[in-house]
């Protein structure tokens, strides 16, 4: 066995980082062969998609009974609040959404957040700093099939 101190690994730990290839270089440095590279490219677009608006379903639906149930126990005092924002989450399901909030109303809650008491309150303040849903489309998309780039060569199917 071969063994080496402490400051020779790590001198040669730094220089392998050293000479290591930059992640913001890591496009230009062609490691593979091109048709490996674009389906990588593609595969990571495909796995990295993220919707633009949300949709009401099961986790909206379990967030709309979590909060009336707060409301009911632990936010009393803010009952009103907290069911109001309730009823917004309830009304998503089935609709595509998104979140609205003015820049008034994020100073407020950000004021109230930085003085919360209980965990209840923090967790509330959170969800509503990132706004109330509204409803945009009463319908859901579900592509079968994904365009991975628009020419014919590029185009495939996510299975």
């Amino acid at each position: 066995m071969l063994f080496r101190s402490r400051a020779e690994i790590h001198l040669a730990f730094e220089k392998v980082l050293q000479t290591a290839i930059k992640i913001n270089e890591l496009d230009r440095a062609k490691l593979l062969e091109p048709a490996a590279e674009r389906m990588i490219r593609d595969r990571v677009a495909v796995l990295t998609y993220e919707p633009a608006l949300p949709w009401g379903g099961p986790a909206e639906r379990k967030l709309a009974a979590e909060l009336r149930k707060l409301a009911a126990s632990k936010l009393q005092e803010w009952a009103g609040r907290v069911l109001s924002l309730a009823e917004a989450y309830g009304a998503t399901s089935g609709w595509y959404y998104e979140l609205k909030i003015t820049e008034q109303r994020r100073d407020k809650l950000q004021v109230e957040l930085r003085d919360a008491e209980g965990t209840e309150q923090t967790l509330f303040l959170r969800l509503a700093l990132k706004g109330t849903p509204s409803r945009v489309a009463p319908f859901r998309v579900q592509p079968y099939y994904v365009l991975v780039k628009p020419d014919a060569a590029g185009t495939g199917w996510c299975g």
